[in-house]
């Protein structure tokens, strides 16, 4: 959960914007009592993680998600 940063390049007349630090996670459930979100990370495995922080990557990523509902 490093703090993301952004790098702009031109390559031949096209600009490239490149995201360091971007990873997805699966976010499984959060704990209210401990403000934590639980997530099942490929990187470090299932992880509990600071709610402010998670939402600070989440924001620094420009708030993507994909919502998946299997019912």
């Amino acid at each position: 959960m490093h703090s993301t940063y952004i790098e702009e390049y031109n390559f031949n007349g096209y600009k490239f914007i490149w995201c360091g630090y971007e990873h997805c996670v699966v976010l499984c459930g959060y704990n209210e009592e401990d403000n934590t979100f639980e997530i099942a990370d490929s990187i470090a495995g299932k992880v509990r993680r600071d709610a402010d922080t998670f939402f600070e990557r989440y924001e620094d990523m420009l708030s993507q998600a994909v919502i998946i509902n299997n019912k």
